[in-house]
């Protein structure tokens, strides 16, 4: 998984800039709380203060919250 995936990512990796953007509605307090949570997509911390997501898991995230009613939320 080197250089630039289809979406123009490094690596196929997304920062915490590229993910906001890429999630309609997304801030980064919205994104720091999700990973306090654990209620968010699969993250990767490889420094301190990095946060990197793959498109992949966020596709798959956004995928399994697809519902259709309100009843059994």
């Amino acid at each position: 998984m080197y250089g630039r995936d289809e979406t123009n990512h490094p690596n196929g990796f997304m920062d915490i800039e590229a993910f906001c953007e890429y999630v309609p509605g997304m801030t980064r307090g919205r994104a720091a709380q999700l990973r306090y949570t654990g209620k968010g997509p699969k993250y990767f911390k490889p420094s301190g203060r990095t946060i990197l997501y793959r498109k992949e898991d966020v596709d798959k995230w956004i995928e399994d919250s697809a519902r259709t009613g309100t009843a059994n939320v």
